[in-house]
């Protein structure tokens, strides 16, 4: 997986900042190899996110997703700038959610996540552990027999008549 990374970082152009998702680790949440999607079945669950955990794995998820490093860079330097970015993208989404980001009031916006069980017996989760920024794990919760839980996937719903950058705005298809 680290070495999947390497080759994507070395292959956009400046090896640092956005380089895109390949399709395949889009689908497997990018924690998983296509031959490995095949030999145990991922089990996951999608639901809203509500707390301040899920919404800080979720911008954390995002961090680590979007951003790739050179080679030469050092492990804490790549460290501290996930962090830094997570940080903006749990502020960012949780600004929105709330109503507080000015091109979002208008919005109703829901955050989804996806998670999978932090099993020690899930080869996959445990490379999703062991990879993975430590923030983008939920803790167990006893109290309701919720087990760790690990964030492999977001998305926001924005509902509203206009969304932020928005080119054609206009009253039609009218209401019926």
């Amino acid at each position: 997986m680290a070495q999947a990374a390497m080759q994507l970082a070395q292959q956009s152009a400046h090896g640092y900042g956005y380089a895109p998702v390949p399709k395949h680790r889009q689908i497997a949440c990018r924690v998983t190899q296509p031959a490995r999607a095949q030999e145990q079945q991922l089990r996951y669950e999608v639901r809203q996110a509500t707390s301040l955990a899920e919404l800080r794995a979720a911008g954390y998820l995002r961090a680590y997703s979007f951003y790739t490093y050179p080679p030469d860079r050092s492990e804490y330097s790549a460290r501290m700038h996930r962090r830094m970015k997570g940080d903006a993208e749990w502020e960012c989404v949780t600004k929105k959610i709330n109503g507080a980001e000015p091109a979002y009031q208008d919005l109703k916006v829901v955050c989804l996540i996806a998670t999978m069980t932090d099993d020690a017996d899930n080869s996959v989760a445990l490379q999703a552990a062991q990879e993975m920024d430590p923030s983008t794990k939920l803790p167990a919760d006893d109290s309701v027999g919720l087990p760790g839980q690990i964030v492999i996937g977001s998305l926001d719903m924005n509902q509203g008549a206009v969304l932020p950058s928005e080119e054609l705005v206009g009253k039609l298809p009218a209401v019926w």
